[in-house]
């Protein structure tokens, strides 16, 4: 790099140089950690997604169980002598 060169990174200017290039290079890498931190949110947002498609598919499931189990004479019989 020479002298007087910028190097540009999240709105932050620094001026090339032996100390500077300590500093470019932490930018660097606190910007590839932020990219490494978006990919983990993305992650755990699809692992929570495909969680709860498949709580919504077991609820579901249950929920027909229970309608059929309502249906069904046992339940009418044990359920409706308090109706009358």
């Amino acid at each position: 790099m020479a002298r007087g060169e910028v190097i540009s990174g999240w709105n932050l200017h620094i001026f090339a140089g032996k100390k500077s290039r300590q500093e470019a290079f932490i930018i660097i890498m606190n910007s590839t950690y932020i990219i490494y931190i978006l990919i983990l949110l993305a992650l755990l947002i699809i692992i929570g997604f495909i969680i709860m498609l498949i709580s919504l598919r077991q609820l579901r499931k249950t929920q027909k169980e229970i309608k059929e189990h309502e249906d069904s004479d046992e339940y009418n019989k044990n359920y409706n002598w308090y109706r009358h």
